[in-house]
């Protein structure tokens, strides 16, 4: 029977190698064995923001954190993140935030889904602390100069309270590092925090 359903349906292919397999919804074996997991120092970038990364962002991991995020699959978040034996330490969790057209396309906010999966696993909760004042290009489509230029004044920070302690911008990838660096930046000027860092899934080698 087995056999007559996979002819029928075939297994869905590994997303990094294309081979079928019909064990596991995203990655092939081999591809699983071969992720990139970080386990260097965090990146500190101008300014002294550090930044805890659970991967690098190569091999499979180029691979399934875009697809992670158009539409946002949090399953998938949950199964990285499960696959890294990093434990931190924070009061508090903050995504970067996506623009409202942004989450509208991609059916959700995938730095929240990140953020959601986790406080789950770590016990800490999040708080929508910013919001991000217009709807810029896309990232990927920037060179590290027009990225530093657009992220200006990109962010502010909403109406909340944030506890006292560490608190963790949470971002999907580490690039230029722009983009935390604004985050972070609205975040100082406009809450009242003693202690930041931040976590991302992967940065760039």
């Amino acid at each position: 029977m087995k056999g007559l359903i996979d002819a029928l349906i075939p297994p869905a292919p590994c997303l990094h190698c294309q081979l079928p397999d019909p064990e596991h919804l995203w990655l092939c074996e081999g591809c699983r064995a071969s992720l990139p997991v970080d386990h260097d120092a965090p990146t500190v970038l101008e300014g002294g923001l550090g930044v805890e990364s659970s991967f690098y962002y190569g091999g499979a991991c180029s691979v399934l954190i875009p697809f992670a995020k158009n539409p946002v699959e949090p399953r998938l978040y949950e199964w990285l993140i499960s696959q890294s034996s990093q434990r931190f330490r924070a009061s508090a969790l903050v995504p970067v935030p996506t623009h409202w057209r942004r989450r509208v396309e991609r059916g959700g906010c995938h730095t929240t889904g990140l953020s959601q999966v986790l406080s789950k696993r770590l016990n800490i909760p999040v708080l929508h602390a910013l919001e991000r004042t217009r709807n810029d290009p896309k990232q990927s489509q920037l060179d590290g100069l027009d990225r530093r230029q657009i992220q200006k004044d990109a962010f502010r920070g909403r109406h909340i309270e944030l506890p006292k302690g560490k608190i963790l911008l949470v971002d999907d990838v580490l690039t230029t590092g722009s983009t935390l660096r604004a985050s972070a930046q609205a975040l100082l000027r406009d809450h009242d925090v003693e202690d930041l860092g931040a976590w991302v899934l992967a940065r760039r080698i």
